[in-house]
């Protein structure tokens, strides 16, 4: 979708002057002013889990009690930056989740749920740096002494300027690896021309696994996008979910409100597949540009046998690359085997913690972030060592 800025004049043939933007603080999506919401409404078309769907989903069904969202906005005669953001630190998904810092700490407005996270600007690209500079001095200036940020997508240009922002601002920054995002790009292919590319075992085990189960009964599969049409399917979505080997949702509202909201928006795709119609497998995808992004899949533990994950996942494939033509499809977040064997590719994710370490509390507790990592390195290099020789 071509969406024209009506809020931003033509660039002006200067650089960026720090002098010359100004820096405010929202606490909800909503208060944002309409130049920044329409900029998070194009992101959202293009990345769903950066953009103000998600984070209006977010700020109403995944708060924590302690926690508080922040919305950093820059504006500029050039362009703009928001980073949303929490206080205090803690919430799981960061580097630090096991501790609460207080509110001298934030992080990036991430969790469990997250796909990806980077900095929402129409800053040209030389201008962001300067810009991301100038809010971590911001965030300096306002006591903020350990800061994390996660989910940080390589694939994200904005992503590359984050760590060195904070760099020069005068924290010390550490960075660290996070769980790749598995994926693969099929622009142009068939269902059938994509299942020539996968391995001759999975090819034959789809085949037989769709004959099986059909033996068993009666086999349905429902996808549902418009919003008139998921209503009665969010009960059967909830239903696999309570019969899955996954722990129960954290936020009980969240993913009801995530598929309505998606629904609204044109980016959802709900999978269902039904024996005797009964719901035994679901999955949710999300489409942005082109790309799907998978997340939230669940089967019925006691139909494990019959491969349902599985056959659910062939029929959602099939359906979005014969109807939706995807370019790109992402499973998600850790590359684990049931993962790998429908897509091939791998890109980076990363994060860092930057400490003020000027502050008592920033220098605390980087001395204790330091501590921890050679722990954990200490601890992985011997593991390696007795698996090595065998004891």
């Amino acid at each position: 979708m071509n969406m024209k800025n009506p809020f931003t004049a033509a660039s002006q043939p200067f650089s960026f002057n720090p002098d010359a933007s100004r820096i405010s603080d929202y606490p909800n999506p909503d208060h944002l002013p309409d130049a920044a919401r329409w900029l998070l409404a194009k992101e959202g078309q293009r990345r769903f889990f950066n953009g103000l769907s998600w984070y209006q989903i977010f700020c109403r069904t995944c708060l924590q009690q302690d926690q508080e969202p922040t919305f950093l906005y820059l504006s500029s005669p050039r362009g703009q930056v928001t980073l949303p953001l929490l206080t205090p630190l803690g919430r799981p998904g960061c580097r630090l989740s096991e501790k609460r810092l207080g509110q001298h700490s934030c992080m990036s407005m991430t969790n469990y749920q997250t796909a990806y996270y980077a900095p929402i600007s129409d800053l040209p690209a030389e201008d962001l740096p300067a810009a991301l500079e100038q809010l971590a001095r911001h965030l300096k200036t306002r006591g903020l002494s350990v800061i994390d940020f996660n989910n940080l997508d390589s694939a994200i240009p904005a992503n590359a300027a984050l760590s060195g922002a904070f760099e020069r601002a005068g924290f010390k920054v550490h960075n660290y690896d996070d769980e790749p995002v598995v994926f693969e790009q099929v622009e142009g292919l068939s269902y059938q021309d994509y299942l020539a590319k996968r391995s001759s075992n999975l090819r034959k085990n789809i085949k037989r696994r769709r004959r099986q189960i059909e033996k068993v009964g009666k086999v349905d599969f429902v996808l549902k996008k418009d919003p008139d049409a998921i209503e009665p399917l969010i009960g059967d979505y909830q239903k696999v979910q309570a019969a899955s080997w996954k722990r129960p949702e954290v936020h009980c509202n969240h993913v009801p409100d995530l598929i309505r909201t998606a629904a609204q928006n044109g980016h959802l795709r709900l999978g269902l597949l039904y024996l005797d119609d009964q719901p035994v497998a679901t999955d949710l995808t999300f489409l942005a540009d082109g790309r799907a992004t998978s997340k939230k899949a669940h089967y019925d533990q006691a139909m494990r046998n019959h491969h349902v994950g599985d056959v659910l996942t062939s029929f959602m494939f099939e359906h979005l690359l014969d109807v939706d033509n995807v370019k790109t499809i992402e499973p998600g977040k850790t590359a684990v085997s049931y993962k790998l064997k429908w897509t091939v590719d791998q890109r980076p994710m990363n994060g860092f913690v930057a400490f003020d370490s000027r502050t008592l509390k920033g220098q605390s507790w980087r001395l204790r972030f330091q501590a921890a990592r050679r722990t954990r390195s200490l601890l992985s290099t011997i593991k390696s060592k007795i698996v090595t020789s065998g004891g």
